[in-house]
């Protein structure tokens, strides 16, 4: 802009630049058609050369509308001691409308094809693709600075994503080797995301009534093109040599190993749109951006207001930022060996161990700032590279027919995501969060201990209890901290973390309370977990200086202190099927703040759905359902001294559904 105060033709090349964007800045509200969808399978068996080749094929298109008003957007944070501070500040409480409209459409091809008794190869392949249109309109007030503002934002996005994946498997029965089985499997998976024209515009109307774009505080308006790709090079092979032990009952040796690429490019570009003068014309953007509103030019150079002598109109400014730009591999080479060997004729034993060789790089286009502080994130260094051998045992005793005991102890591993290391900034909101990666993330390895008693009455109904200790190395969280400059959540280890628990489980026909509900049956379990975090010695270190009573643990992020599942179904022989449902998680942290502000917590939501269904002997059937019955709201929330601070709140709405199919086989 600079230049072309002083250069004609960089002046026309702006303005002719500003034009060329689309004004779609509008925001409506219509009400949508039904949500819909539609579905097609078809399977056959033929022969091919003599010998049987099955065929399935699916397609499936569905289109799903969904809006909410009322929802609720806040950041709360702790501006002094425990002792002296009775209340929470208010950085930011905003009401929130939010509309959605989703395509989705996929279709699958499988197909076997069975060489002899003894061999089979198949090949699958699949696409699926959905589209998603979403706007928002938040209003409210913006705490920490101008709180008198009515601080007003509004997002435009649409989000195109594709997955494709090709399969190629086969499976080998060496009868002259004592059956040995070899199967393989190799594929490839394409996956995209495509953000075409991400927009945000963010304004203030000030107790005047005037509408204005702040620039000291906030954002001028954005324009986001991102574009993703990531492909998946899957490849395994898998080795099975079955052999009698001492006493003559079948045992099985088993090997094999697996390799696995995947690679991602992620590009975004963004415009911002400036202006010398910042006033919002009753606060509509699409006004903001009509033609007469941009910045003129002609052979003479930008045009001046005659009254001002000033340039003014919006114009458009390259804001490119290279650290939101990057390219991740990830290689993963594995190998394992097991043996699954009956020591008695009731105690079965499965004993083996896992090494799995762990790559990970990364290349971000900054070459300042990023590679100062991550002098590793230039695509040739290892932003991770581990060897972890990972052992397992499972040991089930049979206490008589209907009754088992099982113990096991696995080592599982947990790596970060590519989104999770990537220095790449974004935020859902404008003024709300703003999620940036960790590239020193390290992965987390889980040492898991199961025990489980099951006894089975019949063999649809069971009666089990659990116990279970997990043990956490270097687990991943997420992250907040209120003080810095913008509200950055990012992603972080801990040392250390475990969880124990119990879980109890039931399936039961409902018969002996009578004939009457012989078709009727129950199912429902329930988990009880504690866990336990040690908060970090500089963290704690922090909390204490403004809650010196601060405990040195805390819970686990993401994980609930309790779960509970119940079903209730019908079926009889006429074809007649039902289920009632219910699931309900208990609260569990989503975001780990720093210092002692109260850590942010998903609330418990009652979920309940109906379905029932009806065959017909003509090939048709009828299929109605009923969703989230009890109306329940999804809450996110701090809590601190007794007093619940909202941090998101919207209500997800019941939904209900009509379906109609036909068997071409009946």
């Amino acid at each position: 802009f600079a230049q072309g105060n002083s250069n004609p033709a960089i002046a026309q090349q702006i303005a002719g630049l500003t034009r060329s964007f689309n004004n779609n800045w509008e925001q409506y509200h219509e009400s949508p058609f039904l949500n819909h969808s539609l579905s097609l399978s078809l399977g056959n068996q033929k022969e091919l050369f003599g010998k049987p080749l099955g065929l399935i094929f699916a397609t499936s298109y569905s289109r799903n509308f969904s809006a909410y008003s009322g929802g609720e957007y806040g950041i709360f944070e702790l501006t002094g001691p425990v002792a002296t501070t009775d209340n929470l500040t208010s950085q930011l409480e905003l009401e929130e409308n939010k509309g959605a409209d989703e395509v989705l459409w996929g279709a699958m091809l499988s197909s076997s094809y069975k060489l002899s008794g003894n061999h089979k190869i198949g090949l699958t392949l699949m696409h699926n693709q959905s589209g998603a249109l979403e706007t928002r309109y938040l209003e409210g007030r913006k705490n920490r600075d101008d709180p008198d503002d009515l601080f007003v934002t509004r997002t435009w996005a649409y989000k195109q994503r594709s997955l494709s994946t090709g399969q190629l498997r086969g499976k080998h029965v060496l009868s002259g080797l004592n059956n040995f089985e070899i199967s393989w499997q190799s594929s490839y998976s394409l996956s995209m995301q495509d953000e075409p024209d991400l927009r945000y515009f963010t304004m203030r109307q000030r107790p005047s009534g005037n509408y204005i774009i702040k620039l000291s505080s906030d954002n001028v308006p954005n324009r986001f093109y991102r574009n993703m790709e990531q492909y998946n090079f899957d490849n395994k092979l898998d080795f099975t040599l079955p052999f009698k032990q001492w006493s003559g009952q079948s045992s099985a040796l088993k090997f094999g190993g697996a390799y696995v690429v995947r690679s991602r490019e992620f590009r975004e570009n963004r415009y911002t749109f400036n202006n010398q003068v910042f006033l919002v014309e009753n606060g509509d953007p699409y006004a903001y951006f009509f033609d007469d509103n941009l910045i003129q030019a002609t052979d003479g150079g930008f045009v001046k207001n005659p009254q001002t002598g000033n340039v003014e109109g919006v114009y458009v400014t390259n804001s490119f930022d290279p650290a939101n730009n990057y390219d991740a591999q990830q290689y993963v080479t594995a190998a394992y060996g097991m043996v699954e060997l009956p020591l008695s004729r009731k105690l079965r034993a499965i004993v083996g161990a896992r090494m799995e060789q762990t790559i990970v790089r990364l290349k971000t286009f900054d070459t300042l700032v990023a590679l100062m502080n991550f002098p590793f994130l230039d695509g040739e260094q290892d932003l991770l590279k581990e060897t972890d051998i990972l052992p397992s045992l499972n040991l089930n005793y049979d206490l008589t027919e209907r009754m088992k005991l099982r113990l096991a102890y696995t080592r599982t591993l947990a790596r970060p995501t590519f989104r999770e290391v990537a220095p790449f900034a974004s935020f859902d909101v404008d003024g709300g969060f703003l999620f940036i990666g960790n590239p020193n993330l390290e992965r987390t390895l889980v040492d898991n201990v199961d025990f489980r008693w099951e006894f089975y009455p019949k063999p649809s109904e069971m009666i089990s209890l659990s116990a279970f200790y997990k043990d956490f190395t270097n687990p991943i969280e997420r992250t907040f901290n209120p003080q810095a400059p913008n509200t950055v959540l990012t992603f972080s280890n801990v040392a250390q973390a475990s969880l124990y628990g119990a879980e109890v489980e039931v399936r039961k026909d409902l018969s002996f309370l009578g004939q009457f509900l012989s078709d009727f049956s129950l199912g429902a379990n329930f988990s009880y977990v504690i866990s336990e975090t040690d908060i970090e010695a500089d963290e704690l270190a922090l909390i204490r200086s403004l809650d010196p009573e601060a405990e040195g643990t805390r819970e686990m992020f993401g994980q609930a202190p309790w779960v509970v599942n119940g079903l209730l179904s019908y079926k009889n022989e006429g074809g007649t099927q039902a289920n009632l449902s219910f699931n309900m998680v208990g609260p569990r942290i989503t975001v780990v703040t720093r210092g002692a502000s109260p850590d942010y917590y998903q609330q418990p939501l009652p979920l309940m759905n109906f379905n029932v269904s009806q065959t017909f002997g003509n090939g048709f059937a009828v299929k109605a359902s009923a969703n989230n019955l009890l109306n329940g709201k999804y809450r996110e929330t701090a809590e601190y001294k007794g007093e619940e601070y909202s941090i998101i709140q919207y209500e997800l709405g019941r939904t209900f559904s009509l379906g109609l199919s036909y068997n071409l086989s009946k």
